[in-house]
């Protein structure tokens, strides 16, 4: 006697695997251009401006976060320019000197909103700040790791000119920018400035000349 054979089918669903996310673009200008300069002794916020008033930085880097040396207060100024920038070091180029007695220039853009804000810069030694050409807090003269907090109102926001200058004369040196309660970085600076976008009419002409010159290449074909 034959046995009834049962077949029995199951049906196996496979979800559609969803494509991979688009990775975030990454913006080649983020951060400040930063610059070292290998000085003699150099005590005050204008002695450091003379020190390097048409000399050639000793060497260069981008900064993207201002906390050096990262997590940390200070570091022995004998340490080198790369230990000092910690997370920027990667981006050295050129010798790379003690921060025994040196200069550091950060400068480039700032998104910043109008209205008021509060800064707050920690230094050994001292600094100077500007935005759009105006000073907006400096330490002119030596100090131990100490902090300087500044409130300054910005009339008309956008992406204004940036520069920090800093210098370090023995000891210990150590750096820190925070704005409005957060550490300064590369989310808010830029080495270049915003795009200028065109204009309507200026748009609506380009748009006339590329029709002009298409329609002239097909009477001359």
């Amino acid at each position: 006697m034959l046995r009834p054979v049962v077949l029995v089918f199951v049906a196996i669903w496979f979800a559609p695997v969803p494509p991979p996310a688009a990775a975030a673009p990454v913006d080649p200008w983020a951060g400040l251009h930063g610059e070292m300069w290998d000085v003699n002794e150099v005590w005050s916020l204008s002695r450091a401006q003379a020190a390097i008033a048409g000399a050639a930085p000793t060497a260069q880097f981008r900064a993207t976060l201002f906390d050096y040396p990262s997590g940390q207060n200070t570091l022995a100024s004998n340490k080198r320019l790369s230990e000092f920038l910690s997370h920027d070091a990667a981006s050295l180029t050129g010798p790379d000197r003690t921060m025994t007695t040196s200069v550091l220039r950060f400068s480039g853009f700032i998104d910043i909103a109008p209205g008021a804000h509060k800064l707050k810069v920690e230094s050994d030694d001292g600094f100077g700040l500007w935005i759009a050409g105006a000073q907006v807090a400096a330490h002119e003269n030596q100090r131990s790791f100490g902090a300087t907090e500044t409130a300054f109102s910005v009339a008309e926001g956008g992406r204004l000119p940036f520069e920090l200058l800093f210098f370090e004369n023995r000891g210990v040196t150590g750096l820190r920018v925070a704005l409005d309660g957060s550490t300064l970085g590369a989310e808010r600076l830029s080495t270049q400035p915003a795009a200028i976008p065109l204009p309507g009419t200026a748009v609506l002409l380009l748009g006339a000349l590329a029709s002009l010159a298409l329609w002239r290449r097909r009477i001359a074909a």
